[in-house]
This record gives structure tokens, C-alpha cells and sequence, in this order.
């Protein structure tokens, strides 16, 4: 046979050798084309009937962030939610990389080794990234440019690229400084709170929580990590109110009226619940409260357990109700069991009245209506001055606990010259924030002889305003030590269902940039032994009457 007739031949061999390959090949393919049709639609199937298909619409105008919440939420969920995890066994994985290591067809066993420890090395470097991005809230970006994802038995239809807005969905509530803190110790308790915790047997019925308060919901946990967040301040006056305390709140420092028992709350030096002082004629008062009893219980509960706010909401109630105080009269050092009607209280904020020679301008609060009623308060002064009445102003803010700073500024500018520093303000930083009065009541720059007469439940503004007036030599100070309220507290909403944060923000400095925090203002002349020895001798006593009567005395000497 020639040289050209056998290569012929090898030629025809050879493709008769690669049409059969290639024959064998087709055949192979189409039995796997036919079983990943089967297998896809198989899954679709099985997702139709166990999964819910959630298309995700996204507003491109809005840079892709999904315009619907509901969806939103869903898709958080299901992406935050753990599933069952599934488990690949060592063997499974060194099979794998064996079979790649042989796919690669290496010229020798040194090659094979080598490419089966490069895919080792791989798979390593590949599960340290899937921690990574897991645990960095990334683990959506894996999935972008998938149609249908199924999580958790969900078919979810992406119907456009997922931008980048949209992948960050996961970590969008957290703040970006945030990074770096550890929560799992947090995460842990709150499984272990939901997963172990029993209530007592008097509050379940056949296994299960009745009543309302008992029942220990996420919505009560997430209020109880807030409050928990508002006691490591360990600050008296930064509180958390839910909407229905949030609407109390606004009632009694705003407008001026509550349903409760009308009695000003603290907490004194000791940590102990105390009452600053009744609200003349209000239920407390009636019942028999004084001013410094200490409660110890409510309705049978430890005042203890309670911060200012908690306090003061479990006191509350609506009117007609009943509420069961054992208190402790440390004057006396008696024990005393006194139950009060709840009513609704309203709570005077100017009142006025003459006598033994005296202009008296009783002020308890300051809330919004004070402007306009403590304007009123003294043109009726004029009025009755220029009539031939009394020429001298006894300013009572006995019981006055504070409210709206700045009602206190403006009154404070009722007596004052233009411009004049009532305050100054330490906000955190060394630059003082200042608050100036505007335009004085008395054009003429003629003013009465004033006496501020004070006591241990005067507070906050009212302490500004005693302290501002004696200092430009405008009125001078008796009574007794005020409470020493030197902070400034602003009103933060919370959330969407109109909960307040009481936070504070600010520590005030008295006109000479001096701070009474926690030390109080100080009389010029002091009643509290004698006032204190008059109660010991005769319980019966009215102290607040004697405190009055000495205070109009001291005024009509000036």
C-alpha cells in the first residue's frame, strides 16, 4: 500500500473515531439537557406548591430602594432568618477536589498533588470569605443577577438588578459606627429570656401569660432594652415613655392637668421615692400626703422598684380608682398606710391674691399657658398699686418642680433689663450657650420690692428664676433649701406611634456661671429648723402657713 493510501486510511479512521465521540458526546448531552429540564421543572413544581413566589418591585427614581415596606420586611426576614443548615461531609469535599485534580489531566503524579493542594488552599480561602461576608450582612451580593431565589421555602422573583442601595439592605438600620460593636451577649440573653423564662403560677393560666402586662412579648422586651439603655445613664431625670405615659406627660407639663392623685414626685439624695409636695386641695392633699413622706410601696409593690417616671405612671390612674401608699414620716418616724381616690387634677400654674399689705403671686409651674397668665398677674399688681394697694410682690413658688425652660427665661424678662444672661448652659462643650431676656414688663425701671419664698420641692426652673432675680439684686430669697435640679431636659419622639424619650441634654449655670446641681439654692434667710421644730412640737401644725406668714413679715421690714 502507497504512503498517500494508508495516511488516507488514518484519516478516515480518525474520523470515524471522532463522529463516534462526537455521536457518544450528543447522546450524553441530551440525556443531561432532559434531566435538567426534568430537575428545573421539578423545582418549579415543588416551589409552586410549598413556596410563595414575592416579586420585588423597586421605584427606579428612588435609587432602587423597594417601594413597598411590606415586601421590605419580608425579604429582610427571610434573609436574616437561620435555616436549616446544610452539612457536607470531609469525605465529600476531598472526592471533589480529587476529581478536579484528575479532570486537569497533569503530566505527572508531582502535578496532581500539587493542583489537588492548590484546591485545598482554595476551598480554605473560600469558606474564611463566606464567614466574612456573612457575618458583615453582605450575603445578599451573592445572589445578585439570580431570576428566582428560593430561601426558606420562598421563591422570591427578582424582577431588575438589585443596586447597590438595595444590597446594603440588611445593614441599613444599623449606624455605620456600630461596626465594631459587640452584641452577642445581648442576642443570648434575649434567646434565653424567650426561650427559659417562666412567669409566676398566679399570672399563667393552662401555660400561658393572661394578663396583659405579664405577657412577655418582644414589643415588651425591646421597651425593657430601651428603658435598660436610659438607666445605665444613671440619671434620675432621663426617662423612656410609651405613647400612653408619653400623652400623660404632655398633659400635666404642657396643658396643665392629669388624672391622678395631685402630688409633686422625686427622688431624694437616698434613692427613695418622695413627695415633693401636694397639690393644695387635690386628692393627696385631702388624704392627708405631706410634703416629705417618703413612699415606700404602691399598692403593695416596693417603690424601689420603680424609677421617677415608673413611679409616677403607677400612682396615676384614671379618676375614680384607687391607690394604696404606705409611706414613712421621717419628722415623726411613723409608719402610715393612706389610701387615695384618684381625680382629675388641675394643676394651678399663677394665682394671685392680697394680703396683710401684700401682692402674693402664687406660681407652681411653668407650662405654656404661664406666659399669658403671669403677664395678667401683674398688670392686675399695677392696677391694684396704682389704686392704693400694696406696692410689694411676694413671689411664692413653693412646690414649683419647673417645666418649659424658656417660660421661665421669659418671665424671668418681665423684671429684668434687655439682654441680661439668665442662664448659662453646658451643653458638653467649653463654648456656653447663653439665654438673654427680651423686652421688661416695667418700661420705667421702677420696680417693687420683691421676696421669692422657696422650699425643698422648688426645682429646675424655678430654681433659675430665684437665682437670676437675686442675682441682678431684684428680689431676695426665703424659705428653705430648693431640691438643687441643675439639668436641662428636651423631649425626643420615638419611633412612629408617639413614644418620648426624656433626655438630658444640658446642665444649667446660674447668671454668676455657678451650678447648684445636687446642692440647691440657698435661702437669705432660712426657716427649716424652726419650721421643722414647730412640726415635732405639733403635727398638726401647718408649716406652709407659718412659712407664708413669715415670708410676708420679712417683706413688709424691706
Amino acid at each position: 500500500m502507497s504512503e498517500t493510501k494508508k495516511r488516507t486510511t488514518k484519516k478516515t479512521a480518525a474520523k470515524k473515531v471522532v463522529r463516534k465521540r462526537a455521536k457518544k458526546k450528543t447522546a450524553t448531552t441530551t440525556r443531561r439537557t432532559r434531566a435538567k429540564k426534568s430537575a428545573v421543572k421539578k423545582t418549579k413544581k415543588t416551589a409552586r406548591s410549598v413556596g410563595v413566589e414575592v416579586p420585588i418591585q423597586r421605584d427606579k427614581e428612588k435609587g432602587g430602594i423597594p417601594s413597598n415596606g411590606d415586601e421590605m420586611s419580608i425579604t429582610r426576614k427571610m434573609l436574616t432568618e437561620t435555616g436549616s443548615k446544610r452539612r457536607i461531609s470531609l469525605q465529600q469535599c476531598m472526592s471533589g477536589l480529587y476529581r478536579v485534580a484528575r479532570a486537569c489531566q497533569p503530566r505527572s503524579t508531582a502535578g496532581a498533588i500539587g493542583i489537588f493542594l492548590l484546591g485545598v488552599l482554595i476551598g480554605i480561602f473560600a469558606l474564611i470569605g463566606t464567614v466574612y461576608v456573612s457575618k458583615n450582612g453582605t450575603l445578599l451580593r451573592l445572589l445578585v443577577g439570580a431570576e428566582v431565589l428560593d430561601i426558606n421555602g420562598v421563591a422570591i422573583r427578582v424582577e431588575e438588578e438589585i443596586d447597590s442601595s438595595f444590597r446594603n439592605l440588611l445593614a441599613s438600620d444599623v449606624p455605620s459606627d456600630f461596626k465594631d460593636v459587640n452584641l452577642h451577649d445581648f442576642w443570648q440573653v434575649w434567646r434565653l429570656i424567650e426561650e427559659s423564662y417562666v412567669p409566676p403560677p398566679e399570672k399563667v393560666t393552662n401555660g400561658i401569660a393572661t394578663e396583659g402586662d405579664d405577657i412577655l412579648s418582644r414589643d415588651a422586651l425591646i421597651t425593657g432594652a430601651i428603658k435598660g439603655l436610659t438607666l445605665a445613664t444613671k440619671d434620675r431625670y432621663t426617662n423612656f415613655f410609651l405613647p400612653k405615659d408619653a400623652d400623660d406627660f404632655e398633659d400635666e407639663v404642657l396643658n396643665g392637668e392629669i388624672d391622678g392623685i395631685g402630688a409633686y414626685l422625686t427622688i431624694n439624695d437616698n434613692d427613695v421615692l418622695e413627695v415633693a409636695r401636694p397639690i393644695d386641695d387635690g386628692p393627696a392633699d385631702k388624704a392627708g400626703l405631706r410634703a416629705g413622706d417618703l413612699i415606700m410601696t404602691i399598692d403593695g409593690v416596693d417603690s424601689s422598684e420603680y424609677n421617677l417616671s415608673e413611679a409616677a405612671d403607677n400612682i396615676r390612674g384614671p379618676r375614680g380608682t384607687t391607690v394604696i401608699l404606705e409611706i414613712y414620716r421621717p419628722i415623726l418616724e411613723e409608719d402610715l398606710e393612706i389610701a387615695i381616690v384618684r381625680d382629675r387634677v388641675e394643676i394651678p400654674t399663677v394665682e394671685t391674691e392680697v394680703r396683710d399689705g401684700v401682692f402674693i403671686i402664687k406660681l407652681s409651674t411653668f407650662t405654656k399657658i404661664t406666659p399669658k397668665a403671669f403677664a395678667a398677674a401683674l398688670q392686675e399688681f399695677v392696677e391694684t398699686a396704682n389704686a392704693g394697694g400694696p406696692n410689694r410682690i411676694l413671689l411664692d413658688m413653693r412646690g414649683n418642680m419647673g417645666g418649659i425652660l424658656s417660660v421661665s427665661v421669659y418671665v424671668a424678662g418681665l423684671f429684668l433689663p434687655p439682654e441680661s444672661p439668665v442662664l448659662y448652659e453646658y451643653a458638653g462643650t467649653e463654648k456656653l450657650k447663653v439665654y438673654k431676656t427680651e423686652e421688661p414688663a416695667f418700661q420705667n425701671g421702677v420696680l417693687p420690692k420683691i421676696t421669692i419664698l422657696v422650699d425643698g420641692a422648688t426645682a429646675s426652673a424655678a430654681e433659675i428664676l430665684a437665682e437670676a432675680l437675686r442675682h441682678y439684686d431684684v428680689a431676695d430669697i426665703v424659705g428653705t433649701k430648693t431640691l438643687g435640679k441643675g439639668s436641662v431636659q428636651a423631649i425626643r419622639p420615638v419611633g412612629s406611634d408617639n413614644a418620648l424619650l426624656k433626655i438630658t441634654v444640658a446642665h444649667w449655670l446660674t447668671p454668676a456661671k455657678e451650678s447648684i446641681g445636687g446642692e440647691g439654692v440657698t435661702p437669705d434667710v432660712d426657716y427649716q429648723e424652726e419650721l421643722e421644730n414647730l412640726y415635732k412640737e405639733d403635727p398638726e401644725t401647718d408649716t406652709d402657713e407659718v412659712a407664708l406668714k413669715k415670708a410676708i413679715a420679712h417683706l413688709m421690714q424691706k
